[in-house]
């Protein structure tokens, strides 16, 4: 029973720390990153899957019209507001600049219409699956509570079984000394 307390809480005080961890990482890096040419881009559908899925944070790196290539994935603005991240097809020369087509890794058929390269924010740097959900769960006041929440129930349970373990081992003690010790005169006479 000892060691299932130990390992519950162990797991729990790993689980707690991953959760501040990553909440204070995420924190610093949407508020730094833009500082120092990196953005934080939170996937919000599923067009780049299975290389990019569903609900990650992909860091996006400023990056030169002259750098892209095709291959690359990059985040498009497109002139009616809409963002997403695709990947480059193809790049074209027109008369008024160069050209991009893009098209997501999920989808069958390239986006249109063609997309000057001034609408690209950036290029897909690292990509952290998952860590989107608690990135946009920080943005809204009921996400920000229920991170609070789970951080506070975890510790709580951290102290509870802390206390379980102390009573555990505290049951396991022998009252007292003088119990397992005989007098010396009861071994003499």
């Amino acid at each position: 029973m000892r060691t299932a307390l130990r390992l519950t809480r162990w797991l729990l005080d790993l689980a707690l720390i991953a959760l501040v961890v990553s909440v204070l990482s995420l924190v610093l890096a949407a508020n730094i990153g833009p500082g120092v040419g990196h953005q934080m881009v939170v996937i919000r559908g599923s067009s780049m899957s299975p290389a990019i899925p569903l609900g990650s944070v992909v860091d996006e790196v400023h990056v030169t019209p002259e750098d892209l290539k095709v291959g690359d994935v990059v985040t498009v603005k497109s002139p009616g507001g809409t963002v997403y991240t695709h990947r480059i097809n193809r790049i074209v020369q027109m008369p008024d600049g160069l050209y991009i087509e893009t098209q997501g890794d999920a989808v069958g058929h390239p986006d249109s219409p063609l997309l000057p390269v001034s609408e690209v924010t950036g290029r897909a740097g690292l990509t952290l699956p998952f860590l989107g959900y608690l990135m946009y769960m920080r943005t809204i006041p009921s996400g920000i509570l229920s991170i609070f929440c789970l951080a506070t129930t975890m510790l709580l349970c951290v102290w509870l079984l802390e206390d379980l373990e102390a009573d555990e081992e505290e049951d396991m003690r022998p009252e007292g000394r003088a119990s397992l010790v005989l007098p010396a005169r009861e071994l003499i006479g």
